[in-house]
């Protein structure tokens, strides 16, 4: 009888290590898909840097086109228009094209991108409760990465609990097939009541440009994509 019952304790201990086991893998797995994903969003996106002179700041975009000689970024129109002389990445710009009812631009830029691709956009918004993963600043001292999931929509914006902060203006929202579902604007300071808890938790709510509104003004500009 002793020994079934050691043959049964032995088999049970199996059994948790293969399942402990398991879980270790699976757990690594997510990370090491999850690092592989924010290096390709990387890989999309571009930091721009803006000064007059008197002052000078940070944004990111995303590149919709890399070619030899040019290249063309998407970012947000209030990171651009107060600054006369921007550069993405190290190139200069050549030309700027700004929306008249989103606050989205976009940038020719002088020359190749080394290390660059391009997006995939998005045909349409990413449903609710969706996973979405962003990318912000790349190449500058603080970069950032986040994983969220959209909260909301309304007529002008899309809602996240993602973490921005100041610089991030620009970046692209992806989902998990690594298509471009939005362009962060920044972070929502008047919260409607349902992101008060989240709020108070710690958690920043991102609003950005939905793949919609990045349509609508492509087709502005008359921009084939």
């Amino acid at each position: 009888m002793m020994k079934n019952k050691q043959i049964v304790v032995f088999i049970l201990s199996v059994l948790m290590l293969l399942l402990f086991s398991s879980g270790i893998y699976a757990r690594s797995k997510n990370i090491n898909d999850l690092t592989q994903k924010f290096m390709q969003i990387r890989r999309m996106t571009v930091s721009i840097f803006n000064t007059n002179n008197a002052r000078s700041g940070f944004c990111t975009g995303v590149v919709l086109v890399n070619k030899k000689d040019y290249a063309e970024v998407l970012t947000c129109k209030h990171c651009i228009e107060p600054f006369p002389e921007t550069y993405v990445e190290n190139n200069k710009i050549s030309r700027i094209i700004t929306s008249t009812h989103q606050d989205l631009a976009l940038i020719k830029v002088k020359g190749y991108l080394p290390g660059k691709h391009s997006i995939k956009l998005a045909k349409y918004n990413l449903p609710l409760g969706e996973t979405i993963l962003t990318y912000g600043r790349p190449g500058i001292t603080s970069e950032t990465q986040d994983v969220g999931t959209v909260l909301r929509y309304t007529d002008d914006w899309g809602y996240a609990d993602l973490h921005i902060i100041g610089g991030d203006s620009g970046s692209g929202v992806f989902n998990i097939k690594l298509e471009l579902v939005g362009i962060i604007w920044g972070r929502a300071t008047e919260q409607p009541d349902v992101f008060l808890k989240r709020e108070a938790a710690g958690q920043t709510i991102g609003m950005f440009e939905k793949a919609t509104d990045i349509r609508e003004f492509l087709k502005e500009i008359e921009y084939a994509y």
